[in-house]
């Protein structure tokens, strides 16, 4: 997929980044998508985890309060490949529908950051928390590939590729060649 560099890039690698979890859940197919290898997480749960998180920084927008803790841990997500692209499909259209001028908006993130401790609230911003989910979501679609290797599905080293690492790995081989 390519990316709009017309957006925002916070927003463009958000949009990304959840196209990469549709793609991965079609890629890996139904029967596997949902599997625990050793008695692990499925590929599925690191694809709802992401998700999710999108999901909750979406709905949090409107009263300002970003609740990372209120992910519906929607299990159609872990197992069912077609329910994760048409979710994925519509977080993309909602990040879509922001604009240049919302990602300075001040926000309030409540999640859990240390064991039995109480939620902490942080101030931050839209933009910010875009490129936080970026990043989150690749991190857990490595794990993904991970397991889908455990699973013995081979998966592109692109979809979890962070995107300074493509553009280090863009400025070397254009250094190598010049």
């Amino acid at each position: 997929m390519s990316v709009d560099t017309a957006r925002p890039a916070a927003l463009a690698g958000c949009i990304e980044a959840c196209a990469r979890c549709a793609d991965v859940a079609e890629a890996v197919g139904a029967t596997d998508y949902g599997r625990s290898p050793a008695g692990r997480s499925s590929i599925g749960g690191h694809v709802r985890h992401a998700l999710e998180h999108v999901q909750c920084l979406l709905d949090g927008l409107e009263g300002g309060l970003i609740d990372y803790d209120a992910r519906a841990r929607d299990q159609r997500l872990e197992r069912d490949p077609v329910f994760v692209r048409r979710t994925a499909t519509a977080l993309r259209d909602r990040l879509s529908a922001l604009g240049h001028e919302q990602l300075q908006a001040a926000l309030t993130v409540r999640d859990s950051a240390a064991p039995q401790a109480p939620p902490c609230e942080m101030a931050s911003t839209l933009g910010r928390e875009l490129a936080f989910l970026s990043g989150h979501t690749l991190h857990h679609l490595e794990i993904a590939g991970l397991l889908a290797a455990l699973l013995g599905i081979e998966v592109p080293g692109e979809w979890s590729l962070a995107y300074s690492t493509a553009a280090w790995r863009q400025r070397a081989a254009a250094d190598a060649g010049g």
